[in-house]
């Protein structure tokens, strides 16, 4: 089946000087516009760009680090939008956008075992390749995430794509010369009809690019072998190029997000100045995983909402996993001679509402079908037994207390940075460990967390504790700089005031996968100063110290001590804090953290990580802040349990299942509406000075509070999340 209008499709032109890709279809196969027969009034067209982005191998709507069926995402729900979205037009074309090669089990496995792959040719599909030709695409580009696995596995992916694939900024290496991997530019001819019936030829030209920082992030694949552009001046280049070829329309599809300038995450995330380059007609983003038009960037420079524009060119980023379609609707002009763009909308249409707990689309048949095979693969594979766990992990409470899920990727760190540096000039160093929780609600949703019941572990369990495939480092800093690392990691938090209510414990700024632990040091963080860095690691407050009372040993950290950091390639080659000078990196692996993790499983059988506590928050101004007079009250027993049978009844339509895998871990607060914690504890908390903050987490994490003694309920929320309070202690 091929869910493509047909008679959208046209002929495509390339630039074919790239060392990768070659087009079947030479230049000379496309011919100069007819414009004969025509008169030369005025004709209007409406064209329909579609696009999707960061689908990271989602097929269908499988959860497989929870190991059960979801409703928030794949690829065949997003179809059935994009099969409605090309009915209420007549023209319309499709994108992606990048990041589909990687990002749960079933990518992994795809690419360990090329199991789609023919054993003698090497020839074959990619399954999640196989269903985008099902739906028919007209282009796609590269995400970063494209290069995880190495040139030869990409090249191979992309053969079985039966769309045009453009990138303007990677350029392969062969000795001295220098090639791109991708045409920089496509260029699609399409008939576009009007509502009086009359017709003429568009050509649109696509350029891509990906963010330069695959180099680091990708290093062990592509170092020697490709060099990057800054993919403003790439971008630039390749569109004044399809211009002079013939394009009418340009099309951008930005791999990368969006940042203010003058910021160091505009080199990762252009979207901003990328919008700003003449000839751009309409601009599909994505790899930051936000959703474009959203009240996100309400107020954000060169935004307008309402039009779902950047500096006046429409734009759209539909989130990840296939949650959402982008569109951009653009009015077109046709004088006789040449196009022009009326207006231009973008928006995006999702495949769940939240507020509801319901699917807004059925998934399509043909396409589930089609990825059976690949899925029944995944489940096979994922079940695999690793080794046992002794006690319960979650990552409901981690970004505001130590908990035994970090404190289990850091312990497995620190055992494999022990046997790693046996033998090298670093093996007497201090070995500490940095590690980040990976799940943790926030745009992905109420369900975005890890929880797992002791008992057997399996390969599912090991990527929903490390859900990245990020491959092992070591660097050496001296304490400072461990210190300032850990300073930027304490930019998660939003400055107290004492005897506030309502006030915010994070900020939303901040990407909590960089929330690094330290393991092997003890630390405070002090949240009555501000950040020392912002979410990108800006120095902005340089006065200000949020790290307290370090130690190692019990012994307070200097400049003179040095320490080995186990942590991943990611941060080791793109973050200056944990590579202040770019030389710091003693051990590249080339293995991934996960495999370490479950190389540790392995070798002691069983497993029972105690979160050690070594870092806690606190407020540190001495400000005298009165003992709170009362708890906060919980809800009234029929307003708790009719919020809860809402819950549930959103949380058995998102996951598509009436039999949860996390009974008694997730629903046991159904059964007992005020599980909380001991009175003594909480006596003990009121009588203390404390400032009050809020924070969101799944509602499941009401089940946990009796560990938790500084935390307490506060509400459901519309979105599906909860409101819990923390208490966090005033330093006299």
């Amino acid at each position: 089946m091929r869910l493509m209008d047909s008679t959208q499709k046209g002929t495509i032109q390339v630039n074919t000087s790239s060392s990768m890709y070659a087009s079947n279809t030479s230049s000379d196969q496309v011919a100069e516009k007819d414009v004969a027969g025509h008169d030369h009034e005025q004709q209007h067209f409406q064209l329909r760009l579609m696009a999707t982005t960061d689908l990271h191998v989602s097929l269908t709507g499988y959860d497989y680090y929870r190991d059960q069926e979801t409703e928030h995402m794949g690829l065949s729900r997003t179809a059935a939008l994009i099969e409605q979205a090309r009915h209420e037009v007549i023209n319309h074309m499709l994108f992606d956008n990048g990041d589909i090669l990687q990002g749960n089990p079933l990518g992994d496995y795809a690419a360990e075992y090329t199991y789609w792959q023919d054993a003698q040719t090497g020839e074959g599909v990619h399954p999640l390749i196989g269903l985008m030709n099902q739906v028919g695409y007209d282009a796609a580009t590269l995400g970063n995430h494209e290069f995880n696995y190495g040139l030869d596995f990409m090249k191979q992916c992309l053969a079985g794509a039966q769309f045009p694939y453009t990138n303007a900024n990677v350029y392969g290496l062969e000795g001295s010369h220098r090639s791109p991997i991708l045409p920089p530019y496509i260029l699609l001819r399409r008939t576009l009809m009007n509502a009086q019936g009359q017709t003429s030829e568009l050509c649109v030209g696509i350029v891509g690019i990906v963010p330069p920082q695959i180099m680091n992030w990708d290093r062990k694949h592509l170092e020697g072998k490709v060099e990057v552009q800054d993919m403003v001046e790439a971008a630039t280049q390749a569109v004044q190029s399809a211009r002079q070829a013939g394009a009418d329309l340009i099309v951008l599809l930005a791999h990368t997000g969006y940042a203010e300038e003058n910021t160091p995450a505009i080199h990762e995330n252009a979207v901003l100045p990328l919008s700003r380059i003449e000839g751009v007609d309409a601009i599909f983003f994505g790899h930051a995983h936000k959703l474009f038009p959203s009240e996100e960037f309400a107020g954000r420079p060169g935004v307008d909402l309402h039009q779902g524009t950047i500096h006046g060119v429409p734009a759209a980023e539909p989130g990840v996993w296939g949650s959402h379609l982008g569109l951009i609707d653009l009015e077109l002009e046709w004088s006789g001679t040449t196009w022009s763009v009326n207006r231009g909308r973008g928006m995006v249409r999702a495949i769940f509402d939240p507020l509801s707990g319901r699917a807004l689309v059925e998934p399509v048949a043909e396409l589930e079908q089609a990825a059976m095979d690949a899925h029944e693969r995944t489940l096979s594979y994922i079940h695999t037994p690793v080794g046992q766990l002794d006690i319960p992990l979650h990552s409901y409470f981690s970004l505001v207390t130590d908990t035994s899920i970090v404190q289990l990727i850091n312990e497995a760190q620190r055992h494999a940075g022990q046997r790693l540096l046996k033998g090298t000039p670093y093996h007497s160093l201090p070995l500490l460990s940095a590690a980040a929780p990976f799940k943790t609600g926030g745009r992905y949703g109420p369900l975005h967390y890890t929880t797992i019941e002791s008992g057997g572990l399996t390969l599912q369990h090991m990527s929903d504790i490390y859900s990245y495939a990020n491959t092992f480092c070591i660097v050496r800093l001296n304490g400072d700089e461990v210190k300032e690392w850990l300073e930027w990691s304490a930019g998660l938090y939003a400055t107290l005031t004492p005897d506030r209510e309502q006030q915010e414990l994070l900020d939303p700024s901040f990407s909590p996968f960089n929330f690094d632990v330290i393991d092997g040091l003890s630390y405070r963080i002090d949240l009555s100063v501000p950040p020392r860095y912002s979410a990108e690691g800006e120095l902005i407050h340089p006065d200000s110290h949020r790290i307290t009372d370090m130690t190692y040993e019990g012994s307070p950290v200097t400049a003179a001590m040095e320490f080995a950091i186990a942590t991943n390639q990611y941060r080791a080659f793109s973050t200056p804090l944990a590579n202040p000078d770019g030389q710091r990196v003693i051990i590249d692996a080339g293995i991934e953290n996960r495999e370490v993790l479950i190389q540790y499983v392995r070798d002691h059988g069983h497993v029972r990580p105690v979160a050690d506590h070594n870092w806690t928050l606190y407020y540190g101004k001495g400000h005298t802040a009165e003992p709170d007079k009362q708890m906060r009250s919980e809800q009234s027993v029929s307003d708790t349990a009719r919020s809860e049978e809402q819950y549930s009844q959103m949380k058995q339509q998102a996951t598509g299942v009436t039999q949860q895998r996390h009974v008694a871990a997730t629903d046991s607060f159904v059964q007992s509406s005020h599980r909380t914690q001991s009175v003594a504890e909480r006596e003990e908390l009121s009588a203390s000075a404390t400032v009050r903050a809020i924070f969101q987490s799944s509602p499941d994490a009401r089940a946990w509070l009796e560990g938790y003694p500084a935390c307490s309920w506060v509400q459901f929320e519309p979105d599906g999340f909860a409101t819990y309070e923390i208490r966090i202690p005033v330093d006299q």
